[in-house]
């Protein structure tokens, strides 16, 4: 039976949620509290053209990005290339893409080098997921790799990325990512940046009669009966049979925490991203990592 659903924030999670709903039948409206659709997706006019704020990838394995890109008739814009890893220690720089680069990475002892081939081919096959998701990366890499390696190899790679959080990581995260990121790997692209995919998305939902909203915040949920009423500042309430939410938990706290439970919700701390952006004239390196 069709249900009349309001979706909290446009980024590519609420646009897929809200394409999918219209396919299925459903009433949906969506919610964006900027003036801009995409979320971590979003996107910048240059030169003629649309370049993404944030760096993003394709990997092949992502197979419900690609069945939605197959979808919305997107298949012949994406891309692959074929990329490299490298690392830089003391300012000499390293190709680390293959078992005898590894073994060339002077940085480390041939004993730390061997350790750390070896425990990363182990990597994703270690551990309790559920467990991870709650022990600190510090602790878990240091007992499998020990405290050289973590100290020398992997602490200023994780400062570098994350900062003065970095040894409090769940450990999930990097055993996810290893088994989704490889030295030497493909990783695929839309034409155009992300522009496109967010475009299409849109044009999808309001031909299937769903309505999307930027600039608009929705300031409170709350119960009545069987439907959930949207309140906002200066607008109407809406009325919808139920309320899908894709904006951190800290924001929904904030809409739903006067009317709804949030005690189950996890506790995370989250951390804003600056990303710097250089147009080049010319190739600096050909590593991509």
């Amino acid at each position: 039976m069709a249900e009349r659903i309001g979706v909290i924030g446009g980024g590519i999670a609420g646009l897929t949620c809200a394409f999918r709903l219209t396919q299925s039948g459903h009433e949906v409206e969506l919610f964006e509290s900027s003036d801009q659709l995409g979320g971590l997706g979003t996107f910048f006019p240059y030169k003629n053209r649309f370049v993404d704020r944030f760096y993003h990838c394709i990997m092949p394995g992502d197979e419900h990005l690609l069945s939605l890109i197959r979808d919305l008739g997107l298949a012949d814009q994406l891309y692959w290339k074929t990329t490299y890893m490298g690392m830089v220690y003391e300012h000499k720089h390293y190709p680390f893409n293959s078992a005898l680069d590894l073994l060339r990475f002077d940085a480390l002892s041939l004993v730390s080098r061997l350790r750390l081939g070896a425990m990363s081919l182990l990597l994703p096959y270690l551990g309790d997921d559920q467990q991870l998701d709650s022990t600190p990366t510090k602790a878990w890499l240091s007992k499998l790799y020990g405290a050289k390696l973590w100290d020398k190899f992997w602490a200023p790679m994780f400062a570098a990325k994350f900062g003065a959080t970095a040894a409090s990581l769940p450990s999930l995260y990097l055993k996810k990512r290893l088994g989704r990121e490889k030295n030497v790997g493909t990783r695929g692209y839309i034409k155009g940046g992300l522009h496109g995919l967010v475009e299409a998305l849109e044009k999808s939902i309001r031909a299937k009669n769903g309505r999307v909203h930027t600039s608009t915040s929705i300031e409170s949920i709350e119960q009545h009966g069987d439907n959930i009423v949207a309140r906002f500042d200066g607008s109407e309430d809406l009325r919808f049979d139920r309320i899908i939410s894709t904006v951190p938990l800290s924001i929904l706290a904030k809409i739903a925490g006067k009317n709804f439970d949030m005690s189950s919700l996890p506790k995370l701390d989250y951390h804003g991203v600056v990303n710097l952006l250089l147009f080049l004239d010319r190739t600096v390196q050909s590593y991509y990592w």
